[in-house]
């Protein structure tokens, strides 16, 4: 008979795979609920196209960015939101799948990586899936992989391309701005 330790190091990245898919379709849903909209929270698509039209405003750089795609190819704003969330999602789904299988199977391991605070929140939590935060969870997914992955310091580039996306973020949402010693 073969113990549950011996199960999961022989099925770890199936088991990871699984469970990342299973994520991936509950946000693809989301996301097909708020394209109808009659079922589609405001504030969170609303929160994505604050901008700059009344003025300069903190966390108005996104929606900006929107509305001027927007007016340039004339593409619907709320399928562009909706898509650009999606778009972070498959970044942070990706990244943290290519973390989590490079790790041991243990339990410890299986409670971080399937925790409710870790991906789940998306799943639970269908109002609050879609905030601006996600933006950080993109960011701080791909920091994560690519410094397990390197062998050497990080090279002055990528210190640059770092700031600048942190600028980006920070001007998105000007709360994260809290989270930067998670990348110091």
């Amino acid at each position: 008979m073969t113990s549950m330790n011996d199960f999961m190091n022989r099925h770890w990245v199936k088991i990871n795979a699984a469970f990342y898919l299973f994520v991936l379709v509950a946000i693809l849903l989301t996301a097909s609920t708020y394209l109808n909209r009659a079922h589609m929270d405001a504030w969170n698509t609303a929160d994505w196209l604050i901008n700059y039209q009344g003025g300069f405003v903190r966390r108005g750089l996104i929606g900006e960015i929107i509305f001027r795609i927007g007016a340039f190819t004339h593409l619907d704003i709320v399928e562009m939101v909706t898509s650009l969330q999606v778009l972070t999602y498959l970044c942070i789904l990706y990244f943290t799948f290519k973390l989590s299988k490079g790790i041991p199977a243990s339990a410890l391991n299986a409670f971080l990586v399937f925790s409710p605070a870790f991906m789940l929140f998306a799943v639970n939590d269908r109002a609050g899936s879609f905030k601006k935060e996600i933006l950080l969870l993109a960011l701080l997914s791909f920091h994560s992989y690519y410094l397990s992955r390197l062998r050497q310091n990080p090279s002055r580039s990528y210190f640059i391309f770092l700031s600048v996306a942190f600028v980006f973020i920070v001007m998105s949402h000007e709360m994260l701005l809290s989270y930067l010693p998670y990348f110091a």
